[in-house]
């Protein structure tokens, strides 16, 4: 639960924030960013990618305690769960370094 509101944070902190696209030579101020005093709130969200990081690899340590205390049918089950979920969650990982870098070097 802490995931998904993180993550929703996340994505409306993302949409909303006052920034600008830099896809091209002109840079192209966001639409719908909301300026002032909100604007910042906004990009105060976007500091909340730690909140998603934590909770995700919450998640997967307590898939994989369950899956040391298991049965045999519930064992397979959670393998599965487990493996998804990492996968998943490395995807997000590698997303969000992407994104910080691009940042970084100026390209978004």
């Amino acid at each position: 639960m802490a995931a998904a509101a993180g993550l929703a944070r996340w994505v409306l902190g993302n949409a909303f924030a006052p920034t600008e696209f830099a896809s091209g030579p002109p840079s192209v101020p966001n639409p719908v960013g909301v300026g002032g005093l909100a604007g910042s709130v906004f990009k105060v969200v976007l500091g909340r990618a730690l909140l998603i990081l934590a909770t995700g690899v919450a998640a997967i340590v307590s898939l994989v305690l369950r899956y040391r205390h298991a049965p045999t049918v519930e064992r397979e089950q959670l393998k599965w769960l487990v493996y998804g979920s990492w996968r998943r969650f490395i995807t997000g990982v590698y997303i969000a370094i992407v994104v910080g870098l691009a940042r970084v070097s100026g390209i978004v």
